[in-house]
């Protein structure tokens, strides 16, 4: 995806408001709750920065804010899913994947940073509404990559279930949704 920008482009305006699903919570009805860890890196937290650098451009992120909670989506196949990170905490939670809710924060991802890469500001509240302002240079002329492209710190896995998985079934759900309201 980075790669089709480079040479193009001046600025990177990302528009983005993703959870930490990275490290979420599920929360049964009875009161329990498993922490999960399914990454150690957000992509918002420093791949975006690194993607950026790499480009030549300075980078305005903004994004949400407070806390998220959902049912699961698709639950059954959803905790299926989750089994391959912590199989022995939730093989006895496959039966009641349709009560669980997931949570997570928001980081402080919404940011402002420079062509380097480096975080100019933060609305640095990850919990609360707020606004960064910064002054940053844009180049005059479009930036071309100098060296190879960084490698994400997101894990490929991450990747794989947002794209390859959830992408295509979420397809199917918001279509259903979308019909109900035409």
């Amino acid at each position: 995806l980075w790669a089709k920008y480079a040479g193009k482009i001046n600025l990177m305006l990302i528009l983005s408001c993703p959870p930490h699903l990275d490290k979420p919570d599920l929360k049964f009805p009875n009161g329990d709750t498993i922490h999960l860890l399914a990454d150690n890196h957000h992509f918002a937290d420093v791949d975006i920065q690194d993607q950026t650098a790499w480009l030549g451009v300075p980078m305005l992120h903004a994004s949400g804010t407070g806390h998220f909670e959902s049912t699961l989506p698709l639950s059954t196949l959803s905790v299926i899913g989750l089994l391959i990170r912590l199989p022995r905490q939730l093989i006895k939670y496959i039966g009641k994947a349709k009560t669980a809710k997931i949570s997570a924060t928001f980081g402080d991802h919404s940011k402002i940073v420079d062509a380097n890469g480096e975080k100019v500001t933060s609305v640095g509240k990850p919990n609360e509404d707020g606004v960064a302002v910064a002054t940053i240079e844009i180049p005059e002329t479009t930036p071309m990559p100098t060296r190879p492209q960084p490698k994400m710190r997101t894990a490929g896995q991450t990747y794989f279930v947002v794209d390859k998985v959830n992408a295509p079934l979420m397809r199917g759900i918001y279509r259903q949704a979308l019909n109900k309201h035409k």
